[in-house]
């Protein structure tokens, strides 16, 4: 078939005694097309698609570049215009830096068997239009899988009976688990399915939908069981389009215990490294017998502890199905819990499961088993670190002759780096500044203070210590204050004077600021010096000129791997209380990034119970009942918060492995703390290496009392008023008389 439409086919039969004719007249060759500057191909992954009516078939439809090794430039939306196809979603998504995105399609059962083309409508920056896509609509019937044979044991369970789709019913279909009577002699039925209950699910029957192509059916025997069958029932909408991969389910009736005490076995689960990647790994264990297995998921926590009963497991399988509900199809999803049912048909069998992961995530992972006996098992939770892709961040360095900061030009930087994101074809959040940001998406600590000394902690400690101690040791009376104050400005003028002067000799000529290119984190293998070679070609300069080339000039280029190094505390941070702050310093084992924070919720209990003191001594000051019963109702026991955290990071280098930040608080307020040290990426969730978390409760200095005269000197001055006052009533006396 040619997809040119360069060729007209007209077809003529004669009516009777004579020969039809067909004729395929071959067009001139086309000009060669050329696509505007800027402009990306779109291609479908597939020349045609077939499938039959009355179903949705799963990622139907894939777009990709239209050039091999290319990924998406940025992102896009595609949808069919066709009535006789609905997608779902409604609408594809592609995103920059990826190499396909798909959707399901489906067809009404009335849709005739035949071939169709479908038109497709694309919307986003620098795409071109997709091309007519045939479609070949069969009128086959697609098949349910539906277990031939199950076993079950007396007094016990069935193994679960998984029930899967070809494709997914358009509308729905609904199968039921029914009992296999047989009444070939009505008055003498056999009953084939005898100490058999069903579940009540299963038996009033399951649906299926889009979205909902899987399903488990299950029932129970009872101690004098000998059943030998059960049967299916198909219905719904579309059943017409479906068929039963079998009628009946032979059933196995396992004999009575003797015994029914659950024995001692150890179930154990661990990663299969010859069919694990980066991207997805895989694990497996085995379970003490038939039955239902669950292998639960999840990003490595500290807290992580097995459920301890079946009910438990079933309780997370339905969470977890519910929030898989609400991630869309772009989530990251590696970053999520995940599970997986498996149904243990055979002794022996093993329970095996695929995740989605990241290079060198650390995640744990559980096995539970409910046997046929009804017998709970669960294995250790058990730490699983992903394969490493090799991948490393790259670092960008661009160094202006124009005045530029990280900071107060944050938003400049961040639209380099989309600009720089859309160069490379990766996703944005990928190319990041020094803070950790990516374009559209700021770092919170962008807009909070500058970490004091970032670059030497030890320094600024030292200063913040001196300036404490100056104050501690101000005088109480009004002389020494008025003194102090006199003193500090004249100190305060001169250092001005100082730095002015030290200001006036050194002349800033560049400006550096850094982009980072994070690894793929879910390829199975990357090789880094292909990005450093990316952003020092033309491109890479072309890509950042885009951006700030009319305000600050074109910068020079320069791109290298970043080389992390294993950290861990060489001294293990800890709190000093400061003037509406605390200090917390500490140093690292190798150059990295030290983040810490105190508890928001903390943080803010202290400044409302600060507001909530002073608005009391005023009450009682004025002694307003109003005010008094304000500041009351303040005074009561604050809510509950959501534990959040106010961060600063501290940067330490290889020459000076020392921190020191100061955080904000109340005066005399008790704050909750933490840190944590990573290696030399700006971003910490991706960081190679990590220290263990530090935590701690410092207060800040309480808040200073007002100056109090002292009575000595209230006497003294009161004296000297006295004496003063007698002798000028002597000489009025002498004057009058």
């Amino acid at each position: 078939m040619l997809n040119l439409m360069n060729v007209v086919v007209s077809v003529g039969l004669m009516a009777s005694g004579g020969t039809g004719f067909s004729q395929a007249q071959g067009f001139p060759a086309l000009a060669k097309a050329t696509l505007p500057a800027g402009t990306q191909l779109l291609d479908f992954t597939s020349e045609f698609i077939a499938m039959n009516r009355g179903t949705y078939q799963d990622d139907a439809v894939c777009v990709k570049p239209g050039v091999a090794g290319e990924s998406f430039q940025g992102d896009f939306t595609f949808k069919t215009s066709t009535s006789a196809f609905k997608q779902v979603p409604a609408e594809g998504t592609g995103k920059m830096g990826g190499q396909t995105a798909c959707v399901a399609l489906g067809t009404a059962s009335s849709t005739a068997a035949t071939m169709h083309f479908s038109y497709w409508a694309t919307t986003g920056r620098g795409m071109s239009p997709l091309a007519a896509l045939p479609i070949f609509v069969g009128r086959d019937k697609t098949t349910a899988n539906v277990p031939a044979a199950v076993t079950c044991q007396a007094g016990g369970f069935s193994f679960p009976m998984v029930v899967t789709l070809d494709a997914t019913p358009f509308t729905d279909i609904t199968i039921a688990l029914k009992e296999d009577v047989d009444v070939t002699d009505a008055a003498n039925p056999i009953d084939n399915s005898y100490g058999v209950t069903i579940d009540a699910a299963s038996k009033a029957g399951l649906q299926f939908a889009v979205g909902n192509d899987e399903q488990v059916f299950g029932f129970e025997c009872s101690a004098t069981a000998n059943a030998t069958s059960l049967k299916y029932e198909l219905t719904g909408t579309d059943a017409a389009n479906f068929q039963l991969a079998s009628a009946t389910a032979t059933i196995t009736v396992k004999p009575a215990l003797e015994d029914t005490a659950q024995p001692d076995q150890t179930v154990t689960v661990a990663m299969v490294a010859d069919s694990s990647t980066a991207g997805s790994v895989t694990v497996e264990g085995a379970c003490p017998g038939m039955g239902a297995s669950m292998i639960y998921w999840e990003p490595a926590s500290a807290d992580a502890k097995a459920a301890a009963t079946w009910a438990d497991v079933q309780a997370l399988w339905e969470k977890r199905q519910a929030d898989e509900a609400t991630h869309g199809a772009d989530d990251e999803h590696w970053k999520h819990e995940q599970m997986c049912m498996v149904a243990v048909v055979a002794e022996g069998q093993k329970s095996t499961c695929a995740f989605e992961s990241e290079s060198r995530g650390a995640y744990n992972v559980t096995l539970y088993c409910r046997t046929i006996e009804n017998w709970f098992y669960a294995s250790a939770v058990t730490a699983v670190t992903a394969p490493d892709n090799g991948g490393v961040p790259v670092e960008m360095t661009l160094t202006y002759s124009k005045a530029i900061d990280t900071r107060a030009d944050n938003a400049v930087i961040l639209n380099v780096c989309g600009s720089m994101a859309e160069y490379l074809q990766v996703p944005y959040n990928r190319v990041q500044d020094e803070f950790g940001g990516s374009f559209g998406k700021p770092s919170p600590m962008v807009s909070g203070p500058a970490p004091k000394g970032e670059a030497s902690a030890e320094a600024s400690a030292s200063a913040e210590a001196s300036a404490s101690a100056e104050a501690s040791a101000s005088a109480s009376t009004r002389r020494l204050q008025e003194a102090s104050a006199s003193a500090e400005a004249s100190a305060s003028a001169e250092a001005s004077a100082s730095n002015s002067t030290a200001n006036a000799t050194v002349v800033q000529t560049e400006w550096k600021v850094s982009l980072f290119v994070q690894p793929d984190p879910r390829a199975a293998a990357v090789d880094s010096s292909t990005t450093v070679a990316a952003l020092t070609a033309d491109g890479a300069l072309a890509a950042v000129n885009s951006v700030t080339s009319k305000t600050y000039g074109a910068p020079t280029v320069a791109a290298a791997t970043v080389a992390e190094a294993a950290v861990a505390w060489d001294a293990k941070p800890t709190g000093a209380s400061a003037d509406k702050a605390i200090t917390l310093s500490g140093s690292l084992t190798a150059a990295g990034y030290v983040y810490c924070g105190t508890q928001k919720a903390r943080l803010l209990q202290s400044e409302e119970a600060s507001a909530s003191a002073e608005a009391s001594a005023s009450a009682e000051a004025s002694g307003s009942a109003e005010a008094s019963g304000s500041a009351s109702a303040s005074a009561e026991a604050p809510k509950e918060k959501e534990v959040e955290w106010d961060v600063m990071r501290a940067k330490v280098s290889a020459d000076n492995l020392k921190f020191s930040l100061t955080l904000p608080g109340a005066e005399g307020a008790s704050l909750d703390w933490m840190c944590i040290g990573t290696s030399l990426n700006p971003n910490p969730e991706v960081a190679r290496f990590k220290t263990v978390e530090v935590t701690g409760q410092t207060s800040t200095n309480p808040k200073k009392s007002a100056p109090v005269t002292s009575g000595s000197e209230a006497d003294s001055d009161s004296a000297l008023m006295t004496s003063l006052f007698a002798a000028i009533i002597m000489m009025v006396a002498v004057f009058f008389y």
